[in-house]
């Protein structure tokens, strides 16, 4: 859940990851597809218009990687 109250849902499949984005009414508000060689495991926050996401490179080291939601 972010900021506003929606509800961010992750859905893994073989071809890679969507993302569901629900609003507090529980109405679908966007689907974003996900980048396939992203880890699953995230540490995702999401604050405004902005998604926050901790991965880790190809030695394991973890870093904060910051994408911009257009609507």
């Amino acid at each position: 859940v972010d900021d506003q109250g929606r509800l961010w849902a992750w859905r893994h499949t073989a071809g890679g990851t969507t993302i569901d984005v629900w609003s507090r009414a529980g109405v679908q508000a966007a689907t974003l597809e996900w980048p396939s060689p992203h880890n699953a495991s995230l540490r995702v926050i999401v604050r405004g218009d902005r998604l926050y996401v901790v991965i880790s490179d190809d030695d394991g080291v973890p870093f904060v990687v910051r994408y911009k939601v257009i609507h």
